[in-house]
């Protein structure tokens, strides 16, 4: 996605994963929410399809990931903390 400005920071995100009918793998759906520099926000959907060999959930799990970036002139550098969640429990 081609953003008009500047990131100045990413909301929180929480994905859920979501069992595969399909075999090895699994589902996952979250939004982004970025913040511009001028304030705007921007959000996108992204649903993934993860093809994990052995990997088999059997029953929803959820991630929440938090961010921070640093930014210079030319670059900014992301750091993401993640946290998983049964749902069922």
């Amino acid at each position: 996605m081609d953003l008009p400005e500047p990131v100045a920071a990413i909301a929180p995100l929480s994905e859920v994963w979501i069992p595969g009918e399909y075999g090895a793998g699994f589902l996952g759906e979250m939004t982004f929410t970025w913040r511009l520099a001028s304030g705007r926000q921007v959000c996108g959907l992204a649903r993934s399809r993860y093809d994990v060999p052995d990997a088999h959930l059997d029953r929803l799990q959820m991630r929440v990931i938090t961010f921070d970036l640093e930014q210079g002139e030319r670059h900014f550098t992301q750091y993401e903390t993640m946290r998983l969640y049964d749902l069922q429990e």
